[in-house]
């Protein structure tokens, strides 16, 4: 399932590069001119870049992950991404799947076709500006690398009441 998903991101995203596919639904939502595709972050670009040595790679999709779990219990990603993950979607509702899964399970990408009108003004703001990371680095200051956070539900909970409290204060904006 998990290839099958993947061949099928690739080829959408060959397509709409060749123009051969229309905007996706997200994309409409933005106004005129701005069809293009945002990767917001990539797993690749952390394990691949400055990462600590004797980690797992799984380590570089925690902090995306947690986001992204973020995202979706807020219901501010994309009907186009909801028809595709919906069964994982529903796992992470019941505590069956975590953010971080999630997120590998699209190759550690998070882009905008994923995400909402609002999830991307909000991610463009937040996490696009460098703000999430920086607070997420000040969540965990007992860690010597934000890469070292571990995937679990309470580290889930200390980031979602973070970011919790910055959408509240940027949608007050």
């Amino acid at each position: 399932m998990h290839k099958l998903k993947s061949i099928l991101l690739i080829i959408f995203v060959i397509l709409i590069f060749q123009g051969n596919v229309e905007p996706s639904l997200a994309e409409e939502d933005k106004g005129e001119g701005e069809y293009m595709m945002v990767a917001y972050d990539k797993a690749e670009w952390h394990y691949e870049g400055d990462f600590p040595e004797g980690l797992y790679e799984d380590q570089g999709f925690v902090h995306t992950g947690m986001y992204l779990g973020w995202v979706i219990e807020n219901r501010l990603y994309s009907k186009e991404f909801k028809q595709v993950s919906s069964n994982e979607i529903t796992k992470f509702n019941q505590g069956l799947l975590s953010g971080t899964e999630l997120y590998m399970n699209w190759d550690g990408v998070l882009a905008s076709d994923m995400l909402s009108k609002e999830g991307n003004d909000f991610t463009k703001d937040y996490y696009e500006s460098g703000i999430y990371f920086e607070d997420y680095a000040d969540l965990f200051p007992g860690v010597s690398s934000v890469y070292e956070v571990n995937d679990t539900l309470d580290n889930y909970n200390i980031v979602k009441n973070k970011v919790n409290e910055r959408f509240k204060q940027w949608k007050s904006e």
